[in-house]
């Protein structure tokens, strides 16, 4: 099997930098893969110098069986950066995993998330893997799918035939959720208003690359396979992200074994999609949900409002 190369976003957080690629580095499989580094420009004189230290840590960097490092020469912010870098990539490979400065992944990430790309990398249906998944009590399959991809992108592998789905252009994902009546489902079951979140990315007030991800995987009626344990979360949700906030309601308990990857029939797990919709229900505010829901009916109905 071809190992797949790993494309590593970082900007200016040295120290979630350092623990990042430690904990990558306990994979076996780190010594036999590429890897990608894709570093943004300081936009602000104050993220200069934690950029200079995220770059002298890249660069010791020696684990890896190769190493190449872009520097961006003008700041290209969060999404333009990932998605020019994603882009980039598939002009060479066929297949990548993703991570970021802030993505802690188990010691055995790296063999889930080859094996899930080769055992699925000719069914159209499956789009992505992802290494994460939240807390529940419920009794999950070893690996299961869910529709379209969340916005939850940490620790990821996509391929380049699925990529081509990307649409950039968030007015046009708002569009065709509207016109198809999708809304309720695309919120799972309106229990996270991701919409909302898409739209604030139309209006440029986040920098989210995932959420038009999500929206490209959901209106292709694709699929994403997850482990039924994280093998990976975010430990950036210490206020240092441009769309994370501080909160650890997100935390997850990395699973450090092996997830055995068999190939099976690509279709909802009911008893995820009820997980999720359980989880994603506790983490939105029931007042928010409610002042959204009739802003969603007010537009409906005409009115134009201004929230």
């Amino acid at each position: 099997m071809k190992l797949s190369p790993i494309v590593f976003f970082a900007y200016n957080r040295p120290n979630l930098t350092i623990k990042a690629l430690s904990a990558l580095k306990k994979n076996k499989l780190c010594k036999k893969s590429k890897i990608i580094f894709y570093i943004d420009k300081p936009k602000e004189k104050r993220d200069i110098k934690l950029n200079n230290k995220v770059i002298e840590i890249i660069k010791k960097e020696k684990c890896f069986r190769s190493k190449k490092i872009i520097f961006r020469k003008k700041n290209y912010g969060l999404a333009k950066n990932f998605i020019d870098g994603i882009s980039e990539t598939f002009k060479k490979f066929d297949k990548a995993i993703i991570l970021e400065d802030d993505n802690l992944v188990s010691s055995s990430f790296l063999e889930f998330m080859n094996d899930s790309l080769e055992i699925y990398r000719n069914d159209k249906k499956v789009s992505c893997i992802y290494g994460y998944f939240p807390k529940t009590e419920y009794r999950l399959p070893e690996t299961f799918f869910l529709r379209g991809s969340w916005t939850l992108t940490w620790g990821t592998a996509i391929w380049k035939r699925s990529w081509k789905l990307f649409e950039p252009n968030a007015n046009k994902l708002l569009s065709k959720i509207r016109r198809k009546n999708l809304v309720k489902d695309f919120n799972f079951d309106n229990t996270f208003d991701w919409f909302s979140m898409l739209e604030r990315c139309k209006k440029k007030q986040n920098q989210s690359w995932s959420v038009r991800w999500y929206a490209s995987t959901f209106l292709n009626n694709t699929f994403t396979l997850f482990p039924k344990h994280s093998l990976c979360k975010n430990i950036g949700m210490d206020g240092s992200g441009v769309n994370t906030p501080k909160t650890k309601i997100w935390d997850v308990n990395i699973f450090s074994s092996k997830i055995k990857v068999k190939k099976q029939k690509v279709v909802e797990s009911k008893l995820a999609f009820k997980a999720a919709k359980i989880f994603l229900n506790s983490v939105e505010p029931k007042h928010k949900k409610i002042i959204n829901s009739l802003k969603k009916f007010l537009y409906f109905k005409g009115f134009n409002l201004f929230f």
